[in-house]
């Protein structure tokens, strides 16, 4: 649902910069340009969101990968005079219904937040809703720390059909002019002065003082016909209630998509020698990678999928993972079969007593308790193929560590935003190319999760781009998933005096780009051949 993402007086960027979401969005571009910002802004909105906190240095989901500064760090040019505009669009086709009627109704939802410093404090300073690209309801900051709407535009076309559509049902008639003048003195009057409740980034709604006459008994008894009064009171109702129910809305599915953000930072962790006992979950388990060695250790079907993409047919290494059980001495030396045997022997008339029931609740507990162990105490460790061999992590080259976090990210997720630095660190270019496929894969053919990519892989683009090709001319090979170019966003960051631009580079249905590149980027290889 998420579709875009806007920076704009933020790291690198001075002018308001845009990224479209894509199932597969690659950020490319010359180092310090600025590639990582745009995954920083989101790690920013989803620490926000999460905490409160706006002046951030590390984020939870950050690990130590992300240091973020403080508002005085991440503003563009450390100018804290300032404010950092943060954007971003929702798109609600086809979005289940839900309560809210405006939300219901809407469509393209861009919610916008400014951030500035006031007195030695960031705060959101301002809060705009545009639907359908005209803005709904704007709301700002006061100088006592509270809450405005400046604007509720009823002209606004989605407005209007809402409230039209509601007179209609309450009062059994046509809106007429004078309704209308009533919805706009209303909103001048009531609704741009009631305070809205501060969220952690947006806020959460109105701040209503439900009295008598507004209350669900108040509003049965109006009388359903066109006159002054039954306008008044239809309006005083529900207007305050749609406006809250779509400002909290817009908030729950905004923090919604933030929660689906998951982060993979530039460098994965290297776990001990024993897996199984590094069991301390520090602020890197995730950023880090330490995560997908537990989970290919517990999750099989998981595993399985691992062990394919490892063997020879796809990053071709001549390595298996698998687990063996680990149990104690104790454990292997109890022969639970002859205790029980034991206890029936002695279960007569004159024994069956509380004691020797105890005695065999007891034995079937340690059962109980010597399974869960077996199949909790389980060594995850390598397979070199080559000689049915056994080895450990620490004995393989690196690269097999950096890229299965990558894997065990994409094969163990669902619905998720998974953003990842530079998935091809220590790969060799034909595992680059392989990964292309693995997180096609995981965003088209079922797991429906959306990747953000900061990499400088040409070969990760080029089997992309070749999928593509293969897709459009019905070549693509049998079980391969097919990909189009609107699956796929190319962004290429160019630094420049006045801060970072992004390009936006479109696909073609055969498989190349309908513009150069800027600045002959991965021109490279022609310059050494030629």
């Amino acid at each position: 649902m998420l579709t875009s993402l806007s920076l704009g007086n933020f790291k690198a960027f001075s002018d308001v910069q845009n990224i479209p979401i894509k199932p597969i969005t690659l950020i490319f571009g010359p180092n310090s340009a600025g590639k990582s910002s745009l995954i920083h802004g989101l790690l920013l909105a989803h620490h926000a969101n999460e905490t409160g906190e706006l002046d951030a240095h590390l984020t939870g989901i950050g690990g130590d990968s992300v240091d973020l500064g403080g508002f005085q760090q991440y503003v563009h040019r450390r100018d804290t005079t300032q404010t950092v505009a943060w954007s971003a669009t929702i798109d609600f086709s086809g979005f289940a219904a839900r309560r809210g009627v405006i939300l219901n109704s809407a469509r393209q939802t861009e919610i916008s937040v400014a951030i500035g410093m006031v007195g030695d404090k960031p705060y959101v300073k301002t809060c705009d809703i545009t639907v359908d690209g005209a803005i709904l309801i704007a709301m700002f900051r006061r100088p006592d720390n509270t809450y405005r709407m400046s604007r509720l535009d009823y002209h606004h076309p989605l407005f209007r059909q809402v409230i039209e559509t509601i007179l209609e049902s309450v009062l059994r008639t046509t809106p007429t002019e004078e309704a209308i003048v009533k919805v706009n003195r209303l909103i001048d009057d009531v609704i741009l002065q009631m305070p809205v409740e501060a969220g952690n980034l947006l806020p959460f709604g109105l701040t209503m003082n439900l009295d008598a006459s507004h209350s669900d008994e108040a509003v049965a008894g109006i009388s359903l016909n066109a006159d002054s009064t039954s306008i008044d009171a239809a309006l005083q109702f529900y207007l305050p209630r749609i406006v809250d129910e779509f400002i909290r809305d817009i908030h729950a599915v905004l923090s919604g998509e933030l929660n689906r953000l998951q982060y993979l930072g530039p460098l994965r962790s290297y776990p001990p020698r024993q897996i199984i006992f590094s069991q301390h979950h520090d602020r890197n388990w995730i950023a880090g990678g330490g995560f997908a060695w537990d989970v290919v250790r517990k999750n099989a079907a998981v595993r399985a999928k691992v062990n394919l993409w490892l063997g020879k047919h796809k990053l071709d290494t001549p390595y298996e993972l698998e687990v063996r059980n680990l149990v104690t001495l104790d454990d292997l030396g109890a022969d639970y079969e002859q205790q029980i045997e034991s206890i029936e022997q002695r279960f007569t008339g004159q024994q069956a007593d509380f004691d020797l029931f105890g005695e065999l609740y007891g034995v079937l507990n340690r059962m109980k308790s010597t399974e869960e162990h077996v199949s909790t105490a389980q060594e995850l460790r390598l397979i070199d193929k080559r000689g049915n061999t056994p080895v450990s992590h620490r004995d393989v080259g690196i690269g097999i560590s950096q890229v299965l976090p990558v894997l065990v990210s994409a094969f163990a997720s669902t619905g998720k935003i998974l953003a990842i630095e530079q998935p091809e660190i220590h790969l060799h270019p034909a595992m680059q190319a392989e990964i292309a496929d693995v997180f096609i894969e995981s965003a088209l053919a079922g797991q429906n999760n959306t990747f953000l990519i900061e990499t400088h892989s040409e070969h990760l683009i080029l089997r992309i781009l070749r999928r593509i090709r293969e897709t459009a001319d019905g070549e693509l090979e049998e079980g391969m998933q097919p990909i189009s170019p609107q699956d796929v966003q190319v962004i290429y960051a160019k630094p420049t005096n006045k801060g970072t631009v992004l390009y936006h580079l479109p696909i073609r249905e055969d498989g190349d780009f309908d513009e150069k590149w800027p600045d002959g980027f991965f021109a490279e290889r022609a310059k050494e051949l030629f």
